[in-house]
């Protein structure tokens, strides 16, 4: 006979500053502008609205819609956002996001799926995959497996683009790209690509459609 799944114990802010939140809560909800001037440590943090926090957050899992700003290092399972995400420096296990994701420091994750814009310094993952909606700026990025293209079939006025200085990884597959350095085992260089050093181990392909100005066999 299974057991009746506990509800766990939960809250709900409207509006204001949040600086005396008990520990027995398990579940933090925002409805509105709520900013957290204290350290928030919890199971699920669902935001809908504008929320801002200025300490530390852990989380199993955090979901956003509106705009989510943690000014200070966090710790979350599984990361869903669907509007604006602006994080510092986080770890986290599952990222999928919707719309503009902003990382002012570093990323750490094992997933990373994003269908939108992101904006980040330095990204270490197992695996990346990036859906351009507009122009996207890292500067360095790294994964076992990546995978960039536009999205399609949608009117924009945006260049859908990555940006990025460096990008390395094992199975690598990129298009709408502009980078200075890509080194990978193997590279699959798609159409709208400016790339001015590659560096292979294994092999590599490039698409009529796309600049690559100088290749490298890298022999470990």
């Amino acid at each position: 006979m299974k057991k009746a799944k506990q509800s766990l114990r939960s809250i709900t802010f409207t509006s204001g500053r949040i600086r005396n939140l008990s520990s027995e809560y398990e579940k933090v909800n925002t409805r509105g502008s709520v900013r957290f001037c204290q350290e928030i440590h919890v199971t699920e943090l669902p935001t809908h609205g504008y929320s801002s926090f200025n300490y530390h957050v852990i989380a199993d899992r955090l979901s956003s819609t509106g705009v989510c700003n943690i000014k200070n290092n966090c710790g979350i399972g599984k990361l869903t956002s669907a509007g604006t995400m602006r994080l510092t420096k986080v770890r986290i296990k599952e990222v999928n996001s919707t719309g503009q994701l902003t990382i002012q420091h570093s990323l750490q994750a094992d997933q990373i799926n994003i269908l939108g814009k992101v904006t980040a310094k330095k990204i270490n993952t197992k695996a990346f995959h990036l859906i351009l909606s507009g122009k996207s700026q890292i500067e360095q990025l790294h994964a076992n497996t990546i995978e960039v293209h536009s999205e399609k079939k949608t009117l924009s006025l945006q260049k859908k683009q990555l940006i990025c200085g460096k990008i390395t990884g094992n199975n690598i597959n990129l298009s709408h790209t502009s980078a200075k350095n890509v080194e990978g085992d193997v590279v699959t260089i798609g159409e709208k690509c400016v790339i001015e050093k590659l560096t292979f181990k294994e092999s590599y392909t490039i698409s009529r459609h796309s600049t690559v100005k100088q290749i490298m066999k890298r022999s470990d």
